[in-house]
């Protein structure tokens, strides 16, 4: 079984600040579960009960490969986005043009991923195909808030050689280079 939860926070000095995606944050990113041969096992319900009465709002995805793969081809860029940054989500609001280019690099992962047979999902990260007129500012208002402070800022910070690993190891699943996906050069 695999899960990703969309539960957020940071730890400092000895103490744990987070909170649960719910509402608009959902949109976004859920709580997700799936069994790896795609089938709905009693564990995998019992496992969604359970994340339920915990105040979480799970979902169930019958293809988490895929799912994982969509993740980093989402998160690397946004990552290297914030990076240029250093990792202030507010600065990063401020700048369309790096926002754009993020979103031109997360739809040029998402190309590449197709390329290789996986499938985007869950689907509604196909909203990434939107004009950029209408997702830049989306994204401005999005990083210019807490959530994305906690969801995606603080993270960068402390997760700086495991989003190098994976924009590696991502790049070498697609058997692309840097130098061929030219929207992931910040």
């Amino acid at each position: 079984m695999i899960g990703f939860p969309a539960a957020w926070g940071e730890r400092k000095d000895g103490i744990v600040s987070y909170f649960i995606g719910k509402g608009s944050a959902k949109l976004f990113q859920s709580t997700t579960f799936g069994e790896i041969n795609g089938k709905k096992t009693d564990r995998l319900k019992k496992l969604l009960q359970v994340f339920k009465k915990a105040g979480f709002s799970p979902s169930q995805n019958n293809n988490m490969m895929d799912w994982q793969k969509t993740h980093v081809a989402v998160i690397v860029p946004i990552g290297k986005a914030l990076y240029k940054f250093n990792s202030n989500n507010y600065e990063l609001a401020k700048s369309p043009e790096t926002l754009k280019k993020m979103i031109l690099a997360i739809r040029e992962c998402f190309t590449q991923l197709k390329k290789k047979g996986v499938k985007i999902t869950p689907i509604k990260l196909n909203f990434f195909y939107l004009p950029c007129f209408i997702l830049v500012p989306i994204f401005s208002l999005g990083m210019n808030t807490k959530i994305a402070e906690f969801a995606m800022a603080k993270h960068t910070i402390v997760a700086k050689d495991e989003m190098d690993v994976l924009e590696k190891l991502f790049i070498e699943i697609l058997g692309k280079t840097k130098d061929t996906m030219p929207y992931l050069k910040f």
